[in-house]
C-alpha cells in the first residue's frame, strides 16, 4: 500500500461500504495522530549543522521538529554532547548576565526554540536531532500540469505526491518549478533545515501561480505504517459507526500485533543509537 487514497480505498472495500467516505477519512487522520508521538525510524531527523552567536541563549527549532532528543556541540575536533534540563532549571542558575559566556554545557526546549546554557562564548557549531511531524494526508484535484489557468484554492500533486494549494491565481509555467524538498531556514536564519523534510505553508512560483504546500498523498503513515494505521481505523469504524464490536475487537488484536511488529522493525533503527526521549 502506498498513498492516503489507496487506503482509504482499501478500508472501504473491507467494510464493504461506499458511504463512510468521510468517516473513514477521519479515522485515518485520527489514527495519525494517536501514534504520531510515538517515536519510529521515520519521524526522527537531525537537523543541519547551524552555528551559534556569541551570547545569544535561543535559537528557532524549524517549524516541524516537535520534540529534541539530543543537542551536540564540538570543540575543535571533539564533538560532546549537552545534557537536558527543563527550562524553569535553566532560569534557576541562569541570571542574564550579557558579560557570562562559556562553552554551552545544557539545553532546554521553550516555544518552538532551543535553549543554550551557558550562551556560548564564540561561533561554535551545534546539530540537533529529534522527532519531527510529518506533513499532514490529504487528497488533491489532480496532477500539476503545464500552462494551465488555477484559481485560488485549486489543489494538485506536485511530483512528489505532496499537495500544492494555489494562493495567487494565474497560469502554470511550461515546465514543473522545483517544489520544496526540505525545510526553509527560520525568519532568523540561525537554523538551517536542510536534513529535514519540508513543512506546511512553504511557497512556490509557478509561471504567474503562488502555490503553497498543504499536505501529502503519501509518507510512511501510509507505507511502513499501513497495516497498523488501517487496523486502528477499522477498529473505530466498527466501534462508531457500524456498532460491531466483535469486528472491532479483531481489529484490535490486529493493532497491536502491528504495533508489535513495527516496533521489532524499530528496535534496531533506533534503539541502538540509544535515543530516548527527555521531556
Amino acid at each position: 500500500m502506498g498513498t492516503y487514497v489507496e487506503l482509504q480505498s482499501r478500508i472501504a472495500d473491507e467494510l464493504a461500504r461506499t458511504d463512510l467516505t468521510s468517516e473513514i477519512q477521519l479515522e485515518i487522520l485520527s489514527a495519525v495522530r494517536w501514534f504520531s508521538h510515538q517515536r519510529f525510524a521515520w519521524n526522527e531527523a537531525t537537523m543541519a549543522q547551524f552555528t551559534t552567536v556569541v551570547g545569544q541563549r535561543y535559537y528557532w527549532l524549524p517549524a516541524n521538529f516537535v520534540t529534541v532528543t539530543d543537542a551536540l556541540s564540538q570543540i575543535g575536533n571533539y564533538t560532546y554532547k549537552l545534557d537536558p534540563m527543563t527550562e524553569q532549571e535553566i532560569d534557576e542558575i541562569d541570571w542574564g548576565d550579557v558579560f557570562w559566556t562559556s562553552y554551552p554545557l545544557v539545553f532546554s526546549t521553550w516555544s518552538g526554540q532551543i535553549r543554550l546554557f551557558p550562551p556560548p562564548q564564540q561561533a561554535l557549531p551545534v546539530v540537533v536531532k529529534g522527532q519531527i511531524e510529518l506533513l499532514p494526508l490529504m487528497t488533491a484535484s489532480g496532477a500539476w500540469a503545464p500552462s494551465t489557468a488555477s484559481s485560488v484554492g485549486d489543489t494538485v500533486y506536485d511530483s512528489y505526491n505532496n499537495v500544492q494549494t494555489c494562493i495567487t491565481p494565474g497560469t502554470s509555467g511550461t515546465s514543473a518549478p522545483a517544489w520544496p524538498t526540505n525545510t526553509p531556514q527560520n525568519s532568523s536564519g540561525a537554523i538551517s533545515g536542510a536534513s529535514m523534510p519540508p513543512v506546511v505553508g512553504q511557497t512556490t512560483t509557478d509561471g504567474t501561480v503562488v502555490w503553497s504546500l498543504t499536505g501529502t498523498n503519501e509518507n510512511a503513515w501510509t507505507t511502513q505504517a499501513e497495516e497498523l494505521i488501517r487496523s486502528r481505523a477499522l477498529k473505530n469504524l466498527y466501534a462508531r459507526y457500524l456498532r460491531d464490536s466483535q469486528q472491532a475487537q479483531v481489529m484490535q488484536k490486529l493493532e497491536t500485533d502491528a504495533l508489535a511488529n513495527l516496533r521489532q522493525k524499530n528496535f534496531g533503527s533506533i534503539a541502538l543509537s540509544r535515543i530516548t526521549p527527555h521531556f
